[in-house]
């Protein structure tokens, strides 16, 4: 008489042909440690290709004399004791930490950029914040223009707006009185004057542009370095084609001065505070908004301009000077509001 729980020995063995089930876990690619960081290097270039980090940690310690090339997007990054290093980074989903450095130059596209205890830096940067320094001093900074193939792709994977670009809005919390820690780069100033393009196998074949034409990143003189003048806000509603058609429009515009953009998302009463029309509440509620502020002598030309672009509905241009500074003062209040959030 047989057990109820006994089964047949067929039942009980896998066959010799039968894999074992497999998990996803299992299948988890293992990461190299020694890909993610760069220790005690020294004369050395070095780079990571696109795909390389795929939005991992970085971390730059102890180097020197070094060119540092970085194309692809990461998750958070620091440079720890490095001295007369250049070193670029693509895109940084949160922060960048650059402490207790002297003679470098960074250059990269951040949520946070931070450093501390740091002498004679230069910072190339779109920056969705403040940046901060601390304890720092001798640092410039400089407006990004950066072009790689890939490089649209990994702001967005690092969920960075090429628009809201804060490179020149510095926070020093070590500030020292009659003296300044920080300052601002010439207009004139290429990314080369102070990082070389990679000539070395196989960062060479990556095709670079730091030409502000080609820049993915809009590059801005800031608001801290407005030129004497008015100011004109051209508004760019959310719709399926807003990307190309604020790329047409700065090319339209190349003979007058981007101060400064913004890319946000507002309510009603955040749209009536800034545009006093409220026939275009619909468009303006309806997504990200991105806005260029031009310096200009009369926004009549700017107008005059882009009665030829495509889609001049879904734009929005100052009526007048008084109008233009009204709406720059309006969105400059709300930006810092969102920030500080």
């Amino acid at each position: 008489m047989g057990c109820l729980f006994s089964k047949s020995a067929n039942h009980t063995k896998l066959s010799e042909d039968e894999s074992p089930q497999e998990f996803s876990w299992d299948k988890r690619k293992q990461l190299d440690v020694k890909n993610f960081v760069l220790d005690k290097q020294s004369g050395e270039t070095i780079g990571r290709l696109p795909g390389s980090i795929n939005g991992q940690q970085f971390i730059i310690q102890n180097c020197e004399n070094c060119d540092i090339y970085v194309f692809d997007h990461c998750a958070t990054v620091t440079v720890d004791d490095c001295v007369n290093c250049r070193i670029f980074i693509a895109a940084i989903k949160s922060s960048i930490f650059v402490r207790d450095c002297t003679d470098c130059v960074v250059a990269t596209s951040c949520q946070q950029f931070r450093t501390r205890d740091c002498k004679k830096l230069t910072a190339f940067l779109c920056c969705v914040t403040q940046p901060i320094i601390e304890s720092t001093t001798g640092v410039k900074f400089g407006c990004l223009k950066m072009f790689y193939p890939q490089f649209e792709q990994h702001l967005q994977a690092a969920g960075i707006s090429r628009f809201n670009n804060n490179w020149n809005n510095i926070h020093d919390f070590t500030p020292v009185p009659g003296e300044n820690n920080c300052s601002f780069l010439q207009q004139q100033v290429s990314l080369t004057d102070y990082l070389p393009l990679p000539t070395v196998e196989p960062l060479n074949t990556i095709e670079v542009s730091v030409e502000a034409r080609n820049s993915v990143i809009p590059y801005t003189v800031g608001s801290k370095q407005r030129p004497a003048g008015h100011s004109c806000l051209i508004a760019i509603f959310h719709f399926n084609h807003q990307i190309q058609l604020t790329t047409n429009v700065m090319a339209m515009l190349q003979e007058f001065i981007l101060v400064q953009t913004a890319e946000m998302t507002m309510n009603d009463s955040q749209a009536k505070r800034v545009f006093k029309k409220n026939d275009c509440l619909p468009q303006i509620t309806a997504g990200p908004v991105i806005m260029l502020e031009y310096s200009v002598h009369d926004v009549e030309a700017i107008q005059n301009i882009l009665k030829k672009a495509d889609h001049r509905e879904m734009l929005h241009i100052s009526d007048s000077i008084e109008d233009g500074a009204r709406e720059i003062d309006c969105l400059n209040n709300l930006t810092e509001m969102q920030m500080s959030v």
